[in-house]
């Protein structure tokens, strides 16, 4: 009996968390493609719209397991980053083409509907202990450290780069990147 009831508790779990959750999340929110752009060769962003999107909780850094239906692939989920500090409404992901299904993405339609489990991941703002970051990424990775850099609270005063010069950059916009190392710090 003790066996029956454990093959069962697994089975409620995946049913619930893998089928029923993302579903009753996803119908929730009526998620749905909005926008596909090819950033570059074998570059592709997604962006998606629905509603309350900020009470599925994804902070900037953290990833969600994605499903586009409509693809031959839609029973497999995958899991993009968020490239971008979620808006209201318009989180977006980015991904390099790196197999058929990440290639896929390039192909998706507009309005095609978009099934979420998550956020998962603990690379967020929120886990923070002190006031100093430090971000280090390389190739694709680098789109999920942007949209945690856009997430922090911004205190130029404070950036420094990896020369150790801690000279205030003269444009800090939202918009404008400052930068590093600094002139001063590569002899120029």
């Amino acid at each position: 009996m003790f066996w029956w009831t454990l093959y069962a508790v697994a089975l409620g779990c995946v049913v619930g968390f893998r089928l029923a959750l993302p579903l009753v999340r996803s119908s929730r929110h009526r998620l749905v493609v909005d926008e596909v752009r090819r950033e570059a060769l074998g570059v592709t962003s997604v962006v998606v719209s629905g509603r309350d999107i900020d009470r599925l909780g994804a902070r900037a850094g953290q990833y969600l397991l994605w499903r586009f239906l409509g693809r031959p692939v839609w029973t497999r989920a995958h899991p993009f980053s968020l490239s971008a500090a979620p808006e209201r409404s318009r989180p977006r992901i980015t991904a390099v083409h790196v197999g058929p299904d990440s290639t896929a993405l390039d192909h998706l339609h507009r309005g095609a509907r978009v099934l979420v489990e998550g956020p998962c991941g603990r690379l967020h703002a929120g886990v923070r202990t002190g006031d100093k970051v430090l971000l280090m990424a390389s190739g694709i990775g680098v789109t999920r450290m942007r949209a945690l850099l856009e997430g922090l609270p911004t205190d130029p005063a404070t950036w420094s780069s990896s020369t150790g010069s801690t000279r205030r950059p003269t444009s800090c916009s939202g918009t404008s990147w400052p930068r590093w190392p600094p002139s001063a710090a590569r002899g120029s």
